[in-house]
């Protein structure tokens, strides 16, 4: 039976299914911050027209049903899975980023490099609105509770190859870039990767 992680509890478990949309953990910040940092489950009601505008900024006409059926449908699938898991993360309780966090072994970077036992990949999608360093602010706390699992033991991402404000994130979290890779499905990228240590050296 495979192991599955609740993210959202104070251990790790075998047993995890998401009970509510709704539980929320707070996350350390340093003092004197001005930002409180939080991460929850995403919910599929409250977050998906929140994430449609953020991929479709140019999109002005009232959200419909059907242009958010799409996207409703992926993350749905998402939720069901025991290996992928998507988080909301909001800071001063306003929701700024979301995060896909997915055993490396099951995800489709898994081709472009020999994934070791406690390998995560990590997806990131931004407000365009926030600021940056409320950004790395966040995404740096939830980085830093998702190592305190155990069972991670690297976090792996494969922005696209163009995409440089998105691998500047990505340097600024504590990721090393390792290889360039064409194998990613619809992109080429690079392949970046993140551990307890270069989060240390990055502080």
């Amino acid at each position: 039976m495979s192991t599955k992680l609740s993210l959202l509890s104070p251990k790790l478990t075998t047993t995890f299914k998401p009970a509510s949309l709704a539980d929320r953990v707070m996350l350390n910040s340093m003092p004197g911050n001005p930002y409180s940092f939080s991460l929850r489950r995403l919910s599929l009601h409250a977050d998906i027209p929140v994430l449609y505008k953020w991929m479709n900024p140019e999109y002005t006409a009232p959200l419909a049903d059907e242009a958010l059926l799409p996207l409703k449908q992926a993350y749905a699938s998402i939720l069901d899975s025991d290996f992928s898991w998507p988080f909301i993360g909001l800071a001063n309780n306003i929701v700024t980023c979301q995060l896909e966090l997915c055993r490396a072994t099951q995800d489709a970077v898994s081709l472009c490099y020999e994934v070791r036992p406690g390998d995560y990949s990590l997806n990131i999608l931004t407000d365009p609105r926030a600021n940056e360093e409320e950004i790395v602010g966040l995404l740096s706390a939830c980085i830093e509770y998702f190592f305190s699992f155990p069972e991670i033991g690297r976090l792996v991402a494969s922005p696209e190859a163009g995409d440089r404000e998105m691998k500047k994130l990505y340097r600024s979290l504590g990721f090393v870039w390792r290889k360039k890779v064409a194998a990613l499905p619809y992109k080429a990228g690079d392949l970046y990767f993140c551990t307890r240590k270069s989060v240390e050296e990055q502080d």
